[in-house]
């Protein structure tokens, strides 16, 4: 039986999304280039990516929330039942560091937190 992550890294999505999921996923067989070399959220709950190409200057991939949902999209569209689904995000997320400040989800991270 195949393992969840390795059935998400069958299925077609664009270059961007393969590689973040290369990353995220640990994927042994990059399917593109150039590779992503580290994800983080920021404190205003932005996703980004460092990759072979330019491993001193991050990029900005999207919101955390859109990859939570395209995460999920692709678990959908490999055929994992709920609980794979729910261990290949917590996969994914445990390879992105998180840079959020405590407080309301979207806060500004200038702001003071109370």
């Amino acid at each position: 039986m195949t393992d969840p992550a390795s059935q998400v890294l069958t299925i077609r999505v664009s270059p961007l999304f393969s590689a973040v999921l290369d990353y995220a996923l640990n994927s042994r067989r990059p399917r593109t280039t150039p590779r992503i070399t580290a994800l983080a959220v920021s404190s205003d709950g932005f996703l980004f990516g460092w990759n072979t190409d330019h491993h001193d200057k991050e990029g900005f991939i999207g919101s955390i929330s859109d990859f939570e949902t395209n995460l999920h999209g692709v678990c959908a569209a490999a055929g994992l039942g709920a609980e794979d689904a729910e261990a290949v995000v917590a996969m994914a997320f445990s390879r992105v560091a998180n840079w959020r400040v405590h407080g309301p989800t979207g806060a500004s991270p200038c702001r003071e937190v109370q």
